[in-house]
């Protein structure tokens, strides 16, 4: 049913085929999946081009360009400025009938997403391509042109909104990692122990080490466990009972062994990247009916002698990593012996300054889950504020548009 005062059509007559070539000057956008587009420059893997800017295509301030080849998992995005994308591109130019902010929101949309896969072709999903013929006959639905605007905009304060809280969590994982570096090598001192001395010591020397065997299996012969496994490890600081762990089984002699305690550290002993390896995690709780997986190591601090949070923590230092990058065996995928683990050298304080160090890093962190978890609520919201809007279930009135986010919902 078609909402009251909207009108069913197709993307062909409301944008048209932008084929203008580039020129000097102009700086290269690139398409991403979750950040429209943005400056070629600020990917982290950035690709190389011998093009010359008259072989890219122009885009327009107010134009929509998309990645053909990925269209039909959300690759699009509004041009804030006139520059030059990569001629695999399609560029947009709309129509006096469509708002270019409203649209780049509808092409976000589940509904859209599904019809640009449907008129997408190729043999398999990674061939698939929209080119600007077939993206023209996909239909749609639109409110009048003055609807359009106020939901573009009211939906533009939602994302003004989402980048107020990115800064601020990219300022705390900022000032979180100046202080690591201040804090862990001892350059800058807590009070209490400005005057003590550090020493250097060797991991056996503060804790057992032990690299798991433990893989997912099923044996009705053995024991229910759970399993936290390299990916557990790798997108996680902390580890507790609320992450989904994998189901497996496993002997009593391996739940005593690799049984996870309180205060332990995981990191990861193998990976296909070398950066990937000795990332750490900390164990918050005990959980001895989950067990360290196999591409681990576990890590297990002696009472007395160091914090498990400190340490895990010490082995995010670029330093520490250094030691472990250096010592990442392996041609197709990488891996650190035990005894390279073992044999690490660490400066240490005292275990109360550990713990003291400990604390306002995990105040840190804290601040820094409480924003993602923030952010995650914001993205949530502003999805299923999107579906009703692009579908007509929620209509905009012109006091709408400029209210305040927190206002609307």
């Amino acid at each position: 049913m078609v909402p009251e005062g909207w009108q069913s059509t197709k993307l062909g007559e409301v944008f048209k085929s932008r084929r203008e070539r580039g020129r000097e000057g102009l700086p290269t956008l690139s398409v991403t999946l979750n950040n429209g587009l943005v400056l070629r420059e600020s990917l982290e893997r950035k690709t190389e081009t011998n093009l010359t800017p008259k072989e890219h295509l122009l885009v327009r301030e107010g134009d929509i360009a998309y990645n053909m080849m990925r269209m039909w998992q959300g690759a699009s995005g509004i041009a804030r400025f006139d520059a030059l994308v990569s001629p695999a591109y399609v560029v947009l130019k709309p129509t006096d009938q469509i708002d270019p902010v409203f649209a780049s929101y509808l092409f976000k949309s589940k509904r859209m997403i599904y019809l640009f896969w449907a008129y997408s072709y190729g043999l398999h999903s990674d061939r698939l391509r929209l080119y600007f013929p077939d993206f023209s006959i996909v239909p749609v639905t639109l409110p009048p042109i003055e609807e359009q605007r106020r939901i573009g905009l009211l939906l533009s304060k939602w994302d003004q909104a989402r980048n107020v809280i990115k800064q601020l969590l990219q300022n705390s994982e900022m000032q979180k990692r100046a202080s690591m570096q201040m804090l862990l090598t001892g350059k800058t001192r807590l009070k209490p122990h400005r005057h003590r001395r550090w020493r250097r010591v060797r991991l056996h020397d503060i804790a057992d080490v032990v690299a798991s065997n433990v893989d997912k299996k099923s044996d009705p012969d053995q024991v229910a466990v759970r399993l936290c496994n390299y990916t557990d490890v790798y997108y996680n600081v902390h580890i507790s009972g609320s992450i989904q762990f994998m189901d497996a089984t496993a002997t009593m002699t391996e739940i005593e062994r690799f049984g996870l305690r309180k205060g332990d550290v995981l990191i990861t002993k193998d990976s296909e990247m070398p950066d990937d390896i000795a990332v750490p995690a900390i164990v918050d709780e005990d959980l001895p009916n989950v067990l360290c997986g196999y591409h681990l190591a576990l890590i297990r601090p002696r009472p007395g002698q160091v914090d498990g949070d400190f340490l895990s923590n010490l082995f995010l230092l670029k330093q520490t990593r250094h030691y472990f990058l250096t010592r990442a065996n392996g041609v197709t995928r990488f891996g650190l012996a035990v005894n390279d683990i073992k044999q690490a050298q660490l400066w240490m304080p005292e275990l109360d300054e550990q713990q003291d160090i400990a604390r306002l890093l995990r105040d840190c962190d804290q601040a820094i889950a409480n924003l993602k978890r923030q952010l995650v609520l914001l993205e949530d919201e502003q999805k299923s504020l999107v579906y009703r809007l692009v579908t007509g279930n929620c209509r905009v009135k012109a006091k709408d548009a400029t209210a305040p986010v927190a206002a609307i919902g």
